[in-house]
């Protein structure tokens, strides 16, 4: 009789082992996202962008861009040769050609999913408005139009609901020498000037963007 149970013991034992096993699956892997983190370009750059995973086909692949879906350029969803270019046991998706006019740093959020489930994968990248005079990229932290903010900030405003704080946004255009021709670079400047504000604006509160033009385009800025 024990000899029975033992038997009967063993079987089940064998039956539940078996079964964990074959539920346990791998996720896809080796899946990237181009470009990668940190990568930067200026406005209006054109650059590519991939979504690529190892795991069992077919294969599939999404791809936003600050919460907004893009649409691949070359990849064949739900097959296992997806691009023409990708290895095999791998699934690739490219959107070629992208730009972004927005100054400032932009979030992708891309997943990419085969037979075994999805794996969602995250890069941010840098849209530059371009260099000063010598080669330095403009940033935030290099203008003068912080250190104006920063003051902005902290000066105390009391309203009758209690105390705000205020924050400030600004466009700055630059150039070179004046010549004789001093009043239509103005023009030109405070037109460039006028554009940095509104992406400043665009880009959210307390900003400041900024362009240095060379003095042979200040006088054909905007016609």
């Amino acid at each position: 009789m024990n000899s029975l149970i033992s038997r009967i013991l063993r079987s089940c034992l064998l039956v539940i082992v078996s079964s964990a096993t074959t539920a346990v699956f791998a996720l896809p892997t080796n899946v990237t996202v181009t470009p990668p983190d940190s990568a930067r370009f200026f406005v209006g750059q054109k650059f590519d962008l991939r979504v690529e995973g190892k795991g069992t086909g077919p294969f599939q692949a999404t791809i936003k861009i600050d919460g907004v879906p893009q649409t691949f350029t070359s990849g064949t969803q739900n097959s296992t040769f997806t691009d023409g270019i990708t290895s095999p046991g791998f699934g690739g998706f490219n959107l070629r050609g992208y730009s972004n006019s927005q100054p400032g740093v932009h979030t992708i959020v891309a997943t990419f999913t085969d037979a075994s489930g999805t794996v969602s994968v995250t890069s941010k990248f840098k849209i530059n408005l371009g260099v000063d005079s010598v080669g330095r990229e403009r940033s935030d932290d290099r203008d003068e139009g912080k250190k104006v903010r920063n003051i902005i900030k902290a000066m105390p405003f009391t309203t009758r609901a209690g105390d705000i704080q205020v924050t400030a946004s600004f466009g700055v255009s630059a150039t070179g020498s004046v010549g004789p021709d001093l009043d239509l670079k103005v023009e030109g400047l405070i037109k460039v000037a006028d554009q940095c504000l509104y992406a400043s604006k665009q880009g959210g509160r307390d900003r400041t963007t900024g362009v240095e033009i060379p003095n042979s385009q200040a006088l054909v800025v905007n016609g």
